[in-house]
């Protein structure tokens, strides 16, 4: 079973793989798929129809699949696709509206954000 921090909340409809670390304060939502190996150090957020792929490493505060900010977005269905052994940086927000690959060390700087993450469309 995953390791739950008791101050940390995950909706019961999430899909968690049995070795996934959940730190304090998080919060994943109905619609997201964790792999296996996954690790949110704390204060972490992942919403929507979103799912990661195993050994991915989310520090605090990211904000994973919640609805776009781009003022295009018209609230349409969208997800988000994570690969295996990503590491999201500090602060980073990952809108519904992308997908990211394999291997990729994200911080909270455009030029990352942009180089190595297409929007999906």
């Amino acid at each position: 079973m995953a390791a739950v921090h008791p101050h940390s909340v995950v909706d019961s409809r999430a899909e968690i793989a049995p070795d996934v670390e959940i730190g304090p304060f998080c919060t994943v939502g109905a619609g997201v798929k964790l792999g296996p190996g996954c690790k949110l150090i704390s204060h972490v957020v992942i919403d929507g129809d979103t799912t990661v792929g195993s050994g991915n490493t989310f520090f605090p505060f990211c904000s994973i699949g919640l609805a776009s900010q781009d003022k295009k977005y018209a609230n349409e269905p969208t997800r988000v696709v994570i690969g295996d052994s990503n590491v999201f940086s500090r602060k980073l927000y990952r809108s519904s509206r992308h997908r990211t690959g394999s291997g990729a060390h994200l911080d909270r700087f455009p030029r990352a954000i942009h180089g190595l993450c297409p929007r999906r469309t």
